[in-house]
């Protein structure tokens, strides 16, 4: 019988986009061993934000095939080479003879090491007294070398207004947040696909009040649909739909007349929408 006190958990959000300045995702392997001799297999999921602050949630493989999730947050010194996190809130369920301690941790990047990112953790439970420490390790990984890479660091640029002369990196769109461009063509291609992790994402698609996609299950190919527009505003609307097994729903989507391009990230929870409006002149 397995005695477990302590339910180390991180996973925070991935999938790696190695554009600093913008947001992005990472996806880290590893194990986490307890002073009580128990080790257990996990992984980090997590999204960078303002290039420091890191956001997301753990996720661990117990004996008995229970995978608990628990949220997080953290802060990347790129450098002195130091990635601290703390665990926030339970949000899956336990085995009922389970307890669960949340974690800080603190690990070091060490570019000659084994492994390249580990460090050691201690634990609280609910009524915030120590119940367990040890130590984190991950496996060495191209994805652990570009988080701690200070060189590929692009100064974040001026927002500009988008239109079809000027060519913008990828814009995020959310529930409430819509983006609107000028446009001269009178079709617009669009290319949409899942660009992070193949997780079970899947979102609808309504063009002008027509659905187009229903619940369209994105991959890493990307679906092309040729769009005619009408004269003024056309509205294509991206519905978040399953989630997958890593939220939020996110799906990459560019939009093109054929010489501009336009990259464009939706992040929404299921049922939210995202909106792009297209203003042919």
């Amino acid at each position: 019988m397995y005695y477990i006190r302590l339910i180390l958990v991180f996973i925070i959000f991935t999938n790696a986009i190695i554009v600093r300045g913008q947001n992005q995702d990472f996806v880290l392997k590893g194990q986490i061993h307890v002073t009580n001799g128990e080790t257990y297999p996990y992984q980090l999921f997590f999204k960078t934000k303002k290039d420091t602050a890191i956001c997301g949630y753990s996720i661990t493989k117990l004996p008995d095939g229970t995978e608990p999730k628990i949220k997080i947050k953290g802060h990347l010194d790129r450098q002195k080479h130091i990635l601290t996190f703390s665990e926030k809130k339970l949000v899956s369920d336990l085995p009922q003879n389970f307890s669960m301690c949340l974690v800080d941790a603190t690990l070091k990047y060490r570019s000659n090491a084994k492994n390249l990112l580990s460090g050691t953790f201690t634990s609280k439970d609910n009524d915030n007294k120590l119940c367990g420490k040890g130590t984190l390790e991950f496996e060495s990984s191209v994805l652990i070398e570009d988080l701690f890479r200070i060189d590929t660091v692009i100064p974040k640029k001026e927002k500009t207004t988008e239109s079809p002369d000027s060519q913008t990196g990828e814009i995020e769109i959310t529930s409430g947040v819509s983006k609107q461009f000028d446009w001269y063509s009178d079709t617009c291609t669009i290319e949409i696909n899942d660009g992070g992790l193949i997780d079970g994402d899947e979102i609808s698609l309504i063009f002008n009040n027509h659905t187009l996609l229903n619940d369209y299950p994105l991959t890493k190919q990307k679906k092309i649909l040729k769009l005619p527009l009408l004269k003024k505003l056309n509205t294509i609307t991206i519905v978040a739909g399953y989630e997958g097994k890593i939220p939020p729903n996110t799906a990459s989507i560019i939009i093109s007349d054929g010489k501009v391009h336009y990259k464009i990230k939706a992040n929404n929870n299921a049922g939210d929408k995202a909106t792009i409006i297209i203003n042919r002149k």
